[in-house]
């Protein structure tokens, strides 16, 4: 499972990509659906869910989900602009043939911007 901690500024424009890595036993088709999950905590409410392909997108390479953020992609309501920056925790979740995986899990920042 990979990891990596980002950061996203909200009200972007903005494309965060994943690499995936499995072990040689299984392999990426294309055929697989993908979940991107936020909560405040890992036991907290949800407070964010964004899937493929709508949201999460798979170019030539399967092995390369990208989550894409546009300026609506955080509601104010689960994501309070008055917090400033704040990190959560979330998770990438693959699923094939019935069978799901968590291929990345770490901290999520959410950036105020200046402009707004």
């Amino acid at each position: 499972m990979g990891a990596a901690a980002f950061s996203y500024i909200r009200g972007d424009d903005f494309q965060q990509p994943f690499t995936v890595t499995l072990d040689q036993s299984r392999s990426l088709d294309g055929s697989e659906s993908w979940t991107f999950s936020v909560r405040e905590t890992k036991s907290s409410a949800l407070l964010l869910t964004m899937v493929s392909p709508t949201e999460i997108t798979i170019g030539a390479d399967p092995f390369n989900p990208t989550i894409v953020f546009t300026p609506t992609s955080l509601p104010a309501a689960q994501f309070p602009l008055a917090t400033g920056d704040k990190t959560y925790k979330y998770d990438l979740e693959m699923a094939k043939g019935g069978k799901f995986e968590t291929v990345a899990i770490d901290d999520f920042t959410v950036t105020g911007d200046i402009t707004q």
